[in-house]
């Protein structure tokens, strides 16, 4: 395609660029609604999740008790 067949189906250039710059605006502002969603999700995560955190779960091996778990892979065998 030329830019003067664009032109002659979609109008002048002034009209091509105001067009360019809506959807420059619409997808900045989709972007920016995302990143944001993302960040409030992460953050809502952390603040319930914080108090739960620490080495145990890290260093503890899986067991069928909730204030014993962890996620520590077992060395060997069968976990179950």
């Amino acid at each position: 395609m030329t830019a003067g067949s664009i032109l002659a189906r979609h109008g002048s250039r002034r009209d091509l660029r105001l067009r360019e710059s809506l959807f420059r605006a619409a997808l900045l502002v989709s972007v920016a609604v995302g990143i944001v969603a993302l960040i409030t999700l992460v953050a809502q995560v952390l603040v319930k999740g914080w108090p739960e955190l620490g080495w145990g779960i890290v260093s503890n091996f899986p067991s069928s008790l909730p204030a014993k778990a962890g996620a520590s892979r077992p060395s060997g065998g069968r976990s179950g």
